[in-house]
């Protein structure tokens, strides 16, 4: 088995993203090995700490941050022949523009991603 390593913009910083602020503040506290660091990226929360050795950082979401949505011809239900919609095109809206941000910023500086949601 050969197992890759990267790092990005010489940092080696794990992200675990969470389902909500307080699930990723009690991750934090139950993974750090010392403190855990406070901090907000655009008001959103995360907490900053070391895990195994590395940098780690904790960001929770706000429930769906991405929306699926249909084109406006969808838009009445009762009107749509139901296969219709297998093919149609799927619209993605942000609904939470801050967390979303906050996300894809931490991201940037993380080699290696944890989704921990249920």
């Amino acid at each position: 088995m050969v197992r890759l390593h990267c790092v990005i913009n010489g940092s080696n910083m794990r992200l675990i993203i969470s389902e909500k602020a307080n699930t990723a503040k009690k991750v934090s506290q139950f993974l750090a090995e010392g403190p855990v660091k406070e901090g907000k990226h655009r008001s959103v929360p995360h907490q900053t700490f070391t895990w195994k050795g590395e940098e780690t950082v904790s960001v929770g979401l706000k429930g769906h941050v991405l929306n699926p949505e249909y084109p406006e011809e969808y838009s009445n239900w009762q009107k749509v022949e139901p296969r219709e919609l297998i093919d149609a095109e799927i619209l993605k809206s942000v609904s939470e523009k801050g967390v979303a941000d906050a996300v894809r910023s931490l991201s940037k500086k993380a080699d290696r991603v944890v989704i921990a949601t249920d």
